[in-house]
């Protein structure tokens, strides 16, 4: 008898186990077969500016009594995982290796459902083609590189962010600067070739600037809160509030200028943006 229990101990001990929590969604009743779905699995993948459907954010982590758990049953995990609720992308947003902590393969991953363009970038690029903000470097037309819709009664579509790099790292104190920048996704923008003219053009830059003037926004206030390398959260936090604020200011000027269509209001917006960037700039 002892030596059944010391049996069965050992194969949960071995056993690949995680503790897995499911955000936004439930876990799945059944579960499909992994050869007969077709899901594509990448890692830290820029998903901005994509329309997809998320579908909800799982996490593995460790039990306390896994002793064996690699990357690779962490994939099959995922992959089963978004099969069972039709995602047909996954993308790792965060992991941790095996340590002296833990010997198991650690991981949070966010499930998506595309179609179209939008799983065509996911599954065959590697890297997604970007513009820097740039004061001398203006929006051209060439920079929409996207197939145009004609499903959408709207010119065209530039699908705008902000991107966020350290600048420098005090090996001392550990606080970190920060870069941040407003960017363009020339892979998911697009216009519409009879829309092509300069009040259009002024159009699109000027929700490039609104990218811009929050980037440089959230650039000033999380190099004043002295963060330290690590607090990934922390930062993660004021910068995706940015983009929200970006987003809705970005509406608020379409619906203002009626998509572009009005000239007068185009050109209010222009100086009103205009001071806000030279603004920052001091």
């Amino acid at each position: 008898m002892y030596r059944i229990i010391k049996l069965l101990f050992l194969i949960a001990l071995t056993s690949c186990s995680y503790q897995v929590s499911r955000f936004g969604y439930k876990s799945p009743n059944t579960k499909k077969q992994v050869d007969t779905c077709d899901i594509t699995l990448k890692e830290f993948f820029i998903t901005d500016g994509l329309d997809i459907k998320h579908l909800g954010t799982i996490q593995l982590g460790e039990t306390g009594s896994t002793i064996r758990c690699k990357k690779e049953d962490a994939m099959k995990f995922l992959i089963n995982e978004g099969c069972a609720i039709n995602a047909n992308f996954i993308n790792i947003i965060d992991e941790i290796f095996p340590d002296v902590i833990s010997t198991c393969y650690r991981c949070t991953a966010e499930l998506y459902y595309a179609d179209g363009i939008n799983l065509f970038i996911l599954k065959y690029l590697e890297k997604r083609d970007t513009l820097i903000y740039s004061k001398s470097n203006k929006l051209k037309w060439s920079d929409f590189r996207a197939s145009p819709t004609n499903l959408i009664d709207i010119q065209g579509d530039l699908k705008t962010s902000l991107n966020l790099s350290t600048r420098k790292v005090n090996t001392l104190t550990g606080y970190t600067l920060y870069d941040c920048q407003g960017i363009v996704f020339r892979d998911a923008s697009w216009i519409k070739p009879r829309e092509k003219n300069d009040t259009t053009l002024l159009y699109f830059q000027l929700q490039f600037d609104i990218a811009e003037l929050f980037a440089k926004k959230a650039e000033v206030n999380i190099n004043a809160s002295n963060t330290t390398m690590g607090r990934n959260d922390f930062i993660q936090n004021i910068f995706s509030s940015y983009i929200k604020k970006m987003r809705e200011m970005q509406k608020t000027f379409m619906i203002e200028t009626s998509y572009g269509s009005n000239f007068d209001k185009l050109a209010d917006w222009s100086k009103k943006i205009s001071a806000e960037l030279k603004e920052m700039d001091r």
